[in-house]
C-alpha cells in the first residue's frame, strides 16, 4: 500500500500509480492502481501486489520504481525500498551475551541477576557485590551488528540510580558497522540540577527511539556510561533490548504498514546533538498553520519558546543558543523540544554540554 498525498492547491483527477522493479528477485503481480480524485490537501491509497522469487534470502531490501500520473501527465516519480523478512534483534539477556560486547575506560559492564525487568538477568554497569560504579568511567556496551530496515525503532528497559548534581549518565548511540558515530539518541542521567542534592532514580522504564539511516546498512547500538570525578551511586541496568519495525509481517513475509492518517507536520532531530554553543531545530508543515515550538527541561518547565504563530507550508529552521527566555545560560543536561500544530504534537530530546 502506498499513500498518495496531494500537496498542491487544486484537486488531482484521473490519478494512475504504476509500480515496477528491475530486481530479479521481485515480481510485480499487480502494478497499476487508479484513483479518480485526490482533493487538495487530502490523501488516498494505492494498493499493489508483489511476489518474491526463489533464492531470495532475508533480510532483503529491493528497490521499486513508482510513477504517478494525473490528468494524463506525469506528476511524480520516485524509488521505494521494500523490506522483506526481519531486520534488527530482540534480546532478553537470559541466554548469555547474545553477541553483545563491552569495553572502554574502567569497564564494569557485566550480566547480573541483582535486578532485571524480565526473567532473572540484565546488563549492569557497576561493581557486583558493592553495587556501585566508580569515577571517571567511559565504558560501552555494544549490540551485535544488525541490518537497518525502514522505519525501525530501538526499545529497551532501563533502571538507574545516579547523583542528581554532576554529569553521570548513559549515552544511547547509533554506530556504523566500523564503529563510527552516526547519531546520539539520548542522554539518560544527571545534570542540570540547581539546588537539591541527592540521587535520581526510578523503577524500570521503557525507552523508545526512531533509528534514522539508510535502509540495508549494517549498524550497532551502543550504551555508553560516562561519569565525572565526583559522587557515585548504584549505576545503570539495561534489559529487554530490541530493534524492530513495529509492524506485523504478512503471509508472504513482506512487512506492511497499517494505513495512517496523514501527518500535518514533522519535527526533525536537532543538529548537532549533543551541542555546546548552539543547535538547529528543523520542522516541516504540510500546510500553513499556527505553530508553537518550545524547549522544556526534564521536569517539564518551559525554558524557551523558539517559534510561535502562523507559519507557511514547507520546511522551517530555528536556532537555540542554550539560553532561556530571559537570556540566561541554562545548565548542561537533557532537554525536550516540542512542536504543536493545533491538536498535533511531537516531541524529541536534545543534549546540551558545557
Amino acid at each position: 500500500m502506498v499513500e498518495i498525498v496531494n500537496r498542491g492547491h487544486s484537486d488531482a483527477t484521473d490519478v494512475t500509480a504504476s509500480l515496477g522493479s528491475d530486481d530479479p528477485g521481485i515480481v510485480v503481480t499487480v502494478g497499476v492502481a487508479e484513483v479518480q480524485r485526490v482533493a487538495a490537501g487530502e490523501s488516498s491509497q494505492a494498493v499493489f501486489e508483489i511476489g518474491i522469487g526463489h533464492g531470495v534470502s532475508a533480510p532483503y531490501f529491493p528497490e521499486l520504481m513508482l510513477d504517478l500520473e494525473a490528468g494524463g501527465e506525469m506528476a511524480w516519480s520516485d524509488t521505494l525500498v521494500v523490506a522483506i523478512g526481519s531486520a534488527g534483534f530482540a534480546h532478553d539477556f537470559e541466554q548469555g551475551d547474545q553477541g553483545w560486547t563491552h569495553g572502554g575506560s574502567s569497564d564494569l559492564w557485566n550480566r547480573t541477576d541483582n535486578r532485571s525487568h524480565s526473567g532473572s538477568t540484565s546488563w549492569y554497569c557497576g561493581t557486583p557485590g558493592s553495587w556501585v560504579y566508580v569515577n571517571e568511567m567511559d565504558s560501552f556496551l555494544d549490540s551485535p551488528p544488525f541490518v537497518l530496515g525502514s522505519d525501525m525503532e530501538l526499545s529497551f528497559w532501563c533502571w538507574y540510580s545516579l547523583p542528581i548534581y554532576h554529569e553521570d549518565g548513559l549515552f544511547v548511540e547509533l554506530l556504523s558497522s566500523d564503529g563510527a558515530a552516526i547519531d546520539t539518541l539520548d542522554f539518560i542521567g544527571s545534570g542540570g540540577a540547581l539546588e537539591t542534592l541527592g540521587s535520581i532514580g526510578n523503577d524500570w522504564l521503557e525507552y523508545r527511539y526512531s533509528l534514522e539511516g539508510q535502509t540495508g546498512d549494517t549498524v550497532r547500538v551502543r550504551f555508553r556510561f560516562s561519569t565525572d570525578a565526583s559522587d557515585v551511586d548504584e549505576g545503570v541496568y539495561i534489559d529487554d533490548a530490541a530493534v524492530a519495525t513495529g509492524v506485523a509481517p504478512s503471509g508472504t513475509g513482506v512487512e506492511e504498514h497499517e494505513p495512517e492518517k496523514p501527518r500535518i507536520g514533522y519535527l526533525h532531530q536537532n543538529t548537532p546533538n549533543p551541542f555546546g554553543l548552539q543547535t538547529a531545530v528543523t520542522f516541516s508543515l504540510r500546510k500553513s498553520g499556527d505553530v508553537v515550538l518550545a524547549i522544556y527541561n526534564i521536569q517539564g518547565r518551559l525554558i524557551r519558546t523558539l517559534a510561535e504563530g502562523p507559519h507557511s507550508a514547507g520546511d522551517h529552521e530555528v536556532t537555540w543558543d542554550g539560553k532561556d527566555d530571559l537570556g540566561a545560560d541554562v545548565a548542561a543536561g537533557m532537554y525536550l523540544y516540542r512542536l504543536a500544530i493545533g491538536e498535533f504534537e511531537e516531541a524529541r530530546k536534545m543534549i546540551l554540554v558545557r
